[in-house]
């Protein structure tokens, strides 16, 4: 049901004239203006003192008649609420008490503060936001009247952005709490709406938006439901939604701007790289409180490491069960001796040689007690904790601190077989001097060449052009999806465009250097007596942007 809270004063009321929009009304009350607002069919909740009940809603005078005779004329549904001065405690929680029990269940709240007084505009925010989560109202409008005496016109503001600011703040603490993203999804949805309905859809900056209700769901139940092989694509998807959101003029999302970027925290991390985005998803479900899924998430992720190392399909079942029996063999062999460990199929010893081939003995090793570590902490939870040693409830958090330290230990193993890259924003080919100085003084494994259509557009920066924009933030994407925190840059090219795209690598703190280089000039006398100069330019060091 519709109804409308509204507060009645004590003061002498003079009309004017009441405008809302397109909208105007010559009235003494701004509630009979609110009624044509919202429509006569919504029921008032009339809150009066009695000074207020004698001087306004009572006729006194013929000439000047009360709100309840305007009411009763027009045939306006109302109730009259009778309140106290609220001069002390025990009035104000009378007022929040007769407030909310005049609210029903999934009601649809209209509140005028016009002539609301004293402490009643905390109280009424407090009663509808307690009502939201009791009684699952929804609060369609707020309303105040601003009335200045000896002008003409008095605008009625609506005011419900103030209900949106608590609405969003509570669903983004669920998204970045809980991972809940359905009401903070929702919220964005509803904010737009109205801008998608006026322009019948063809606002196209507001119409993208939409991806992110569905880009956030996804993302929320990937994590939910431990969906390793969609995770890193899903997080890519919210991040460039985010940043997508983030940048276009929506005048009803710029209050909210702070909360997008705390809910950009949560993916800003994610690369595209499958084992780093994995221990980034743990991470988040280890804030989430998702720790049955923060354990699944990283016992997979070991076996995501040896198939990426092997280059075995991450989503082969019957390798991934070879690369755990490996494993399990050798953390075995080390443990309890070669005679009470199942020597291993021959597929299996043929993997074992491989892994041995391609990485370092110490990293198979530590992974393999790893892997049995968190295995038994896993097994307790997916088995309820039936177990001859298991974690009693009291000590349950435990599972999330070490869930914590075997992240880390992770981490740490990798970080030994990780390649560092040089990213080339650049419009040349390396030199084999640039990569032999890269390898050297800058520890680089790989270098890796902006895509071709990337590569076009970074080597053919028009002059003519004052905006760059574009081009510039089409690099700035890629190189967000792509790059670790311990990655270099290169970048090379138009002044302007370097400017931008070392000041975004220095804000992210990542590293961005430029080739310094030396020209030597050689003549040479032809045999016409004629004197050819020949210039060779060659590379001297990679120096840092300062």
């Amino acid at each position: 049901m519709k109804k409308i809270i509204t507060f009645l004063g004590a003061g002498t009321y003079e009309k004017t004239v009441y405008k809302y929009e397109n909208f105007e009304i010559e009235t003494r009350f701004v509630q009979e203006a609110i009624s044509k607002i919202v429509g006569n069919h919504a029921e008032f909740i009339v809150a009066l003192t009695a000074k207020a009940n004698e001087e306004n809603w009572k006729t006194k005078d013929p000439e000047k008649p009360g709100l309840k005779a305007i009411f009763d004329k027009k045939n306006i549904c109302y109730k009259e609420l009778h309140i106290k001065d609220g001069h002390n405690d025990q009035e104000r929680w009378e007022h929040f008490d007769q407030i909310f029990k005049n609210i029903k269940e999934n009601d649809e709240i209209y509140v005028d503060v016009t002539h609301s007084f004293r402490s009643t505009p905390f109280i009424i925010m407090a009663v509808l936001n307690y009502a939201k989560f009791v009684k699952n109202i929804e609060i369609k409008g707020i309303y105040y009247g601003a009335y200045i005496p000896k002008q003409p016109v008095a605008e009625i503001v609506d005011l419900s952005i103030f209900n949106l600011f608590s609405d969003w703040t509570i669903a983004a603490e669920k998204l970045i709490t809980i991972g809940d993203s359905r009401q903070i999804a929702d919220l964005i949805e509803k904010t737009i709406n109205p801008i998608l309905k006026s322009s019948k859809g063809s606002n196209v900056t507001a119409k993208t938006t939409r991806n992110i209700n569905r880009n956030l769901k996804i993302f929320s139940n990937a994590l939910y439901t431990v969906r390793g092989c969609d995770i890193s694509q899903c997080a890519l998807d919210l991040k460039k939604a985010l940043n997508e959101l983030k940048k276009i003029d929506i005048n009803e999302l710029k209050p909210f701007e702070k909360i997008l970027d705390n809910m950009s925290s949560l993916v800003e991390n994610f690369t595209g790289d499958l084992i780093n985005d994995i221990v980034q998803a743990v991470k988040i479900c280890i804030d989430f409180n998702l720790i049955q899924q923060g354990y699944t998430f990283l016992e997979e992720n070991i076996f995501n490491f040896f198939c990426n190392a092997l280059s075995i399909n991450v989503c082969d079942t019957n390798s991934r069960m070879k690369i755990s029996r490996v494993l399990n063999y050798i953390h075995r062999l080390k443990t309890r001796g070669e005679e009470y460990t199942k020597p291993l199929e021959e597929n299996e010893l043929d993997i074992k040689n491989k892994m041995y081939g391609l990485l370092d003995s110490n990293v198979i090793d530590e992974m393999s007690d790893l892997l049995i570590d968190i295995s038994h902490k896993r097994n307790d939870i997916n088995h309820a904790g039936y177990r001859d040693v298991k974690i009693k409830a009291a000590s349950a958090d435990k599972f999330a601190n070490e869930l914590g330290r075997f992240a880390d230990r992770f981490e740490k193993i990798t970080g030994k077989n990780k390649k560092r890259k040089m990213y080339l924003v650049f419009s040349h080919h390396l030199t084999d001097k640039q990569i032999k100085d890269g390898s050297e003084a800058l520890d680089i494994d790989e270098y890796i060449h902006l895509p071709e259509d990337l590569q076009k557009i970074w080597s053919n920066i028009s002059p003519d052009n004052e905006d760059i924009s574009n081009e510039v933030n089409a690099i700035i994407d890629w190189l967000e999806e792509k790059l670790d925190a311990d990655d270099v840059v290169l970048v090379q090219g138009d002044f302007g465009a370097t400017y931008k795209v070392v000041n975004y690598l220095k804000a992210k703190g990542i590293r961005a250097v430029y080739s310094t280089t030396k020209r030597q000039a050689e003549e040479k006398v032809m045999d016409d007596g004629k004197v050819m100069l020949k210039h060779t330019i060659s590379h001297v060091i990679f120096r840092e942007y300062s």
